[in-house]
Parts: C-alpha cells; sequence; structure tokens
C-alpha cells in the first residue's frame, strides 16, 4: 500500500491546528518571519509544536527573521523526510 507523504500545505495545516492564535499569521508563505511580529513566548511555543509535531529542531540558521513561513516549511517537510 502506497502513502501519500504530507506536504506544505499539510504541514502548514498541522502547524494552525496546533496554534490557532498564531494561524492568522501562518497563512502567507512568502511572509518572513520577522513580520510575523512573534514575541519571544510565541517563537518557542511555535518551535516546541515543530519539535513534537515533527520531530525537527531549528538553529537559529533555520529559523531567523529573514526566513520565509515557506522556507520553514520546506525545511521542516526535508528535516522531517516528509517531501
Amino acid at each position: 500500500m502506497k502513502t501519500i507523504e504530507p506536504d506544505t500545505e499539510c504541514i502548514a495545516q498541522r502547524l494552525r491546528l496546533c496554534l490557532p492564535r498564531l494561524a492568522p499569521q501562518l497563512t502567507d508563505e512568502a511572509a518572513p518571519l520577522g513580520e510575523l511580529c512573534l514575541d519571544s513566548m510565541d517563537s518557542v511555543e511555535l518551535l516546541c509544536v515543530i519539535h513534537e509535531e515533527f520531530g525537527v529542531r531549528l538553529t537559529e540558521r533555520e529559523f531567523h527573521p529573514g526566513q520565509t513561513i515557506g522556507g520553514l516549511l520546506n525545511h521542516i517537510a526535508q528535516e522531517a523526510h516528509l517531501s
């Protein structure tokens, strides 16, 4: 039986479900993380959910203000072997 692997939209949907308060900010894949206006607690919560849901730990090189939502989603897919 062939399984369908999640794409970046599936990852985005899971993040929005886990973080409903941040869901509106996670919709524009072209938006840089720096434009999301996340406070430190929001950032920590997002990083924790990414780790818990996908088993991916991000470094400062991967999670920085210039990184786009789409770039982040692609990185999660690659690291979690979902792409």
